[in-house]
């Protein structure tokens, strides 16, 4: 938080430099234009899924830092009708005892039937999943930038996103998808991520309408430029 760091560091002179992203052209038709109704419904039959489910997508390896427990708590609190898609394999040490417990978990909550694990997806597919899909929940305890944020929403797809690290920074508020904050205290999961997650799905509609920002993110030209003019102030 860059208010934390000034009040830390009193009154020394702080720049905030936007991050800068070249996303492949493949993430989005001109890389903002979101696909359209006929796209995401294609990209739902490939994938075995009708048209009128709602589908939550996790993309992140199986470890605690990447809070997949979080999306599937919330696809529990969501009405049958919506699945969750998680691409990604037990990564880690504890990997393999990470991903029995997220199973687990599943089993206890009852949404088995709804739940599909899958292995990691070569990079030029995941596309396919981000046109598929209603939402893409990014509920990491710790995160560096958040490609896969940045990735889905130039597919058109909103997202929801935890209050960490470079999301907030990635993810417009309430125009290209939701920040959570207090996601991982003991009252939150009761308090409204189950709703956030359904009620981000009216964003679909926005992005199918056209253009659909990314929040502040630029290319890696401008941004380095701005880096060396700031270094050329000094």
């Amino acid at each position: 938080n860059l208010e934390e760091i000034r009040d830390a560091l009193g009154d020394h002179d702080i720049y905030a430099l936007a991050s800068g992203l070249h996303l492949d052209p493949r993430f989005g038709r001109g890389g903002l234009t979101s696909p359209d109704a006929d796209t995401r419904a294609e990209a739902r039959r490939r994938l075995g899924f009708p048209d009128d489910a709602s589908i939550v997508l996790f993309v992140g390896r199986i470890q605690p830092h990447k809070a997949p427990d979080v999306a599937v708590e919330a696809v529990a609190m969501l009405p049958p009708s919506a699945h969750l898609i998680v691409i990604g394999g037990a990564s880690g040490p504890n990997g393999a005892e990470e991903f029995a417990l997220l199973q687990r978990r599943v089993d206890e909550l009852g949404i088995a039937s709804r739940a599909h694990f899958l292995p990691n997806q070569p990079h030029r597919t995941l596309p396919r999943f981000y046109q598929a899909a209603d939402v893409l929940m990014v509920p990491s305890r710790s995160e560096s930038f958040g490609l896969v944020a940045a990735e889905a929403q130039a597919c058109g797809l909103p997202v929801v996103a935890a209050a960490t690290g470079g999301l907030p920074h990635v993810v417009d508020d309430g125009v290209t998808g939701t920040i959570l904050y207090r996601v991982y205290l003991p009252d939150a999961r009761g308090n409204g991520i189950g709703g956030k997650v359904g009620g981000v799905h009216a964003l679909r509609e926005i992005s199918r309408r056209g253009r659909f920002p990314r929040g502040d993110l630029r290319g890696v030209d401008p941004a380095l430029g701005d880096t060396a003019a700031l270094l050329l102030e000094q």
